[in-house]
């Protein structure tokens, strides 16, 4: 699910300058199981508890249960753990999925025409492929997102996905992972 214009441009500048305070944390590197360098704040730093980006967590979270709705999840859709991701010229995110989670979303907060894309890979990109026709939303291989700055993408937590090398000085985004309220 894709939602352009989340927030109003002022939000969107108040969370760009938001996150540009808290990206003094370290960068991250191979002692946590990344190999990319990426600064962000995941293990280091869960943005559902700062009240400063509570507007834009409200935000998401309308969406992602709207997007639940269309699976027919019985409960509501809560945000157990969110994170920023800095991206400078060359830095990149390699392939992964986010278990324990339902759903993901990513929300871009600042890029660029450069910037590279948020990459979904269809689970059966490995499989024994047959020809098609067409690529279509059963066929495809690699669906490429652009980073428009105020986009929010939501997708299943187990499909896999990866930010291939940045081409920009600057990339800035916050990822969310959601999980089936307890009740």
């Amino acid at each position: 699910m894709i939602i352009d214009n989340l927030m109003t441009d002022d939000q969107n500048k108040f969370i760009y300058q938001h996150i540009k305070k808290l990206q003094n944390m370290e960068k991250t590197s191979s002692d946590n199981g990344w190999l990319s360098d990426v600064q962000t704040s995941y293990n280091k730093y869960n943005c559902v508890l700062d009240k400063s980006l509570k507007t834009l967590h409200n935000k998401v979270t309308q969406c992602v249960n709207k997007f639940a709705d269309t699976f027919n999840a019985k409960f509501k859709m809560v945000c157990k753990y969110s994170w920023f991701n800095c991206y400078s010229n060359n830095d990149y995110q390699e392939t992964h999925t986010h278990p324990n989670s339902h759903f993901s979303a990513v929300y871009f907060v600042k890029s660029d025409k450069k910037s590279s894309p948020f990459v979904l890979m269809n689970m059966k990109a490995n499989a024994f492929r047959f020809a098609t026709t067409e690529v279509n939303s059963n066929t495809f291989e690699y669906a490429n997102y652009e980073p428009l700055d105020n986009r929010l993408l939501i997708f299943e937590s187990y499909i896999r996905h990866q930010v291939p090398k940045n081409k920009t000085n600057e990339r800035i985004t916050m990822s969310f992972n959601y999980l089936q309220e307890k009740k």
